[in-house]
Parts: C-alpha cells; sequence; structure tokens
C-alpha cells in the first residue's frame, strides 16, 4: 500500500492506543503495550504513533501547556481540557464554522482548524 511495515512492537502500541480511546499521552500507550512486548522502546511507540498520524489513521493533538496527546478518534469534535487536573474528554457538537463559506469569501483554501476550550469539572 504504502511501502510501511508494521513491526510487532508497533502493532502493539497501536492495539494499546485504539483500546484507550481518547486523547492518551505517548507513556500510556507505551507502558500498557510494554507488558506485552518487553523490547519496546518509547521511541519505537512515538515513531508508530507519528506515522500513524501522518496517515491519518489517528490524530495528534497538540495542547500549548501539555504534551501531545494521540486519539483514534477522527469524527469532527472537540476536546474540553480541564485546567483542575489535565483530563481530556471528546465532545460531539455541530460545527462551529462553515469551513467551505470561509474558503468562498476569502478565497483562501482551509486546510485545518484548532479550537481549544479550557475548562473545570
Amino acid at each position: 500500500m504504502n511501502g510501511l511495515k508494521l513491526t510487532p512492537q508497533g502493532r502493539w502500541s497501536s492495539r494499546r492506543l485504539s483500546r484507550r480511546g481518547i486523547c492518551v499521552p505517548v507513556p500510556v500507550p507505551h507502558e500498557e503495550a510494554k507488558k506485552k512486548e518487553r523490547s519496546l522502546s518509547l521511541f519505537t511507540t512515538c515513531m508508530t504513533l507519528n506515522v500513524f498520524s501522518r496517515l491519518g489513521i489517528i490524530k495528534a493533538l497538540q495542547f500549548d501547556s501539555q504534551e501531545s496527546r494521540y486519539e483514534v478518534n477522527l469524527e469532527k469534535h472537540v476536546n474540553p481540557i480541564c485546567d483542575g487536573h489535565g483530563g481530556i474528554i471528546d465532545c460531539k457538537v455541530p460545527p462551529f464554522v462553515d469551513q467551505q463559506e470561509i474558503a468562498s469569501k476569502t478565497g483562501f483554501s482551509v486546510t485545518g482548524n484548532r479550537l481549544e476550550l479550557w475548562v473545570l469539572w
């Protein structure tokens, strides 16, 4: 398909991420996968998640004050971040901005958007 081969270590990283669900930092799937694949390095986990992100299999989330997170939910949604403990949840909401309307009014090609919601719960 794209010339990439999924290693056993990469397979374990991806399985652990998909079982965790929402917005997890790299150490979470890494530590869980290490229970099954003891030779798994943090570097391998990071590289695997980065490749999956580039291929559109998972989504990489960059937050200003937190480490990168990864999630398997590719549907349009927002991720409220708790100011108190840093937890992140998925929240499905209608789109806030009509990207096609912006593109037609400005002549720009919209390539993405970002919304951060900081909350307390």
